[in-house]
């Protein structure tokens, strides 16, 4: 079974940013940011071990959370890809579900190289 990776979409929404922070200099979003980096980079290594492992409640648990979380800094691109595995993990295989980890990992690294550029930004 081939699961779809959700289609591409911006690293940060920034429309969704502003209605819910107004900024992405908001001094409370940056700080927030920063936690979620260290808790997004601690998902997103459980989840590929748990898939190197087929432990596939695990895989669930991480990209639940990591879905929640990306939601929360509105790094939409890496939520949805989170959420297509949290949806897909409870009855997909673990082989099934390599595509859809990949994808994870690539929006992590997207997120990654936006932050360290800066963050969020409409000049981007």
């Amino acid at each position: 079974m081939t699961l779809a990776a959700p289609p591409a979409s911006p690293v940060f929404d920034l429309a969704l940013l502003a209605e819910n922070w107004g900024t992405a200099d908001d001094p409370l979003y940056r700080r927030i940011l920063g936690l979620f980096m260290a808790e997004a980079g601690r998902l997103t290594a459980d989840l590929a071990a748990a898939h190197a492992v087929n432990d596939v409640p695990a895989l669930h648990n991480a990209a639940h959370t990591l879905r929640a979380i990306a939601g929360n800094v509105c790094a939409m691109g890496l939520s949805r890809a989170a959420a297509a595995l949290d949806e897909s993990a409870p009855a997909a295989s673990p082989a099934d579900l390599a595509g859809l980890v990949a994808t994870v990992q690539a929006r992590w690294r997207e997120v990654e190289t936006a932050v360290a550029a800066g963050g969020p930004r409409h000049d981007r």
